[in-house]
């Protein structure tokens, strides 16, 4: 080999990022920070077989800058995982080092040892970056960059590990379509002045009052039963999932008050009249599970509903 060749062979792998000159190494265990998993695909399901590890690590591109991501079982309930920007080839002696700051934090067990710098900042809440239960296991939008490269670490993965990285046209996450419970269409005889219903698949931006685009049908659904029954009035009330807080009073201006609000703005825009219309958050107050410990119950607790107020 002449000294050119040699010199341009020698350049090209200093210009392979770490963790990709690791994948070649057939004695680095895979999964690790520095011999990540390789995420190319929108819907990838990584088999562990019996291996039994505390976490794995993960890597992909960024082809946009918004996309719905999660991380789910083979039940398709969630993992928690944390996911930072790839910072070169010192990421995992800084991961080592505590010292990165994630750019999305969906980390419920509290028994879990994390591996961002420190617990989340009012500025890091801002960004978009889980700071409660409440939001642990919502529908996400991960806010990244087109072309950028990330490192996503899931926490006790068991045999499956489903990725799926859906863009915004579809926002319904890929992997789990079918646990997705049918848009409800309410039949005007079937219902009583008092009643309360659940409005089913309707989510939120975590900690936020925006609603995602995969609501939509559900409340199409409740603006074509109003349209369609012009004397019906209702309360919509908004609930949230927070068992170990002091009960939330503030009926107007907590989180489950605004994202109430936001389905009363989306039917006041649809053409629904303000006097068929109230809205009340409940925060924690009317929890279906006071105690719950897990994320079914969790779910039935985090909801939107509405009450017939006349027919």
């Amino acid at each position: 080999m002449t000294k050119l060749g040699f010199n341009l062979v020698m350049l090209s792998l200093l210009m392979v990022p770490h963790f990709l000159v690791a994948q070649a190494d057939t004695f680095s265990e895979r999964g690790t920070c520095s011999n990540p998993y390789i995420i190319e695909d929108s819907l990838t399901n990584i088999n562990l077989g019996t291996i039994t590890k505390e976490k794995i690590w993960l890597t992909f591109v960024s082809e946009e800058n918004d996309f719905f991501i999660s991380f789910n079982k083979s039940d398709n309930t969630p993992y928690n995982y944390m996911i930072f920007r790839y910072s070169g080839p010192n990421f995992c002696e800084q991961i080592a080092l505590k010292s990165l700051t994630s750019e999305r934090n969906k980390v419920c067990d509290k028994t879990i040892e994390i591996d961002a710098a420190s617990t989340l900042s009012h500025e890091n809440i801002n960004r978009g970056l889980c700071a409660c239960e409440q939001c642990c296991h919502s529908h996400a939008v991960f806010k990244g960059i087109a072309g950028v490269r990330y490192m996503a670490v899931v926490y006790f993965p068991e045999n499956n590990v489903t990725v799926s990285l859906s863009s915004n046209d579809n926002p319904l996450f890929v992997s789990a379509p079918t646990n997705e419970t049918p848009v409800r269409v309410i039949n005007i005889n079937e219902v009583e002045i008092g009643e309360t219903i659940v409005l089913d698949n309707i989510y939120f931006q975590p900690g936020s009052d925006e609603i995602l685009r995969n609501s939509f049908p559900s409340l199409v659904a409740l603006f074509e039963f109003l349209n369609s029954n012009r004397s019906v009035r209702i309360e919509i009330q908004g609930h949230v999932n927070a068992p170990n807080e002091l009960p939330d009073l503030n009926h107007s201006g907590n989180l489950a008050g605004r994202r109430a609000r936001a389905v009363y703005e989306f039917l006041i825009e649809k053409g629904i009249g303000n006097d068929r219309l109230t809205y009340k958050g409940y925060g924690n107050t009317q929890m279906i599970y006071p105690n719950t410990r897990i994320e079914s119950e969790m779910e039935k607790n985090r909801r939107v509903e509405i009450k017939i107020l006349s027919k």
